[in-house]
């Protein structure tokens, strides 16, 4: 994960052994917002169609990176 992505949302890291296997970066802060943003655009049937289909992960990524520059200020 990079700077750019803001990071790990939920890693889960084994305090004894942070190499162990069940130690997970998590998500990206940018996956999860992005995530987010989805769930609240297809709550709307004027949005969720089929046509628009190609368009709503565009749009949710667009919003997750808002929200990253808006918490980088």
């Amino acid at each position: 994960m990079t700077p750019a992505d803001g990071g790990a949302a939920f890693p889960s890291v084994c305090l004894d052994d942070p190499g162990h296997p069940a130690s997970m970066p998590g998500m990206s802060l940018r996956d999860w917002f992005a995530g987010q943003a989805l769930t609240g655009i297809v709550c709307d049937p004027k949005i969720a169609t089929e046509t628009n289909a190609r368009f709503i992960p565009e749009l949710a990524y667009a919003l997750a990176d808002a929200m990253l520059r808006e918490r980088a200020k």
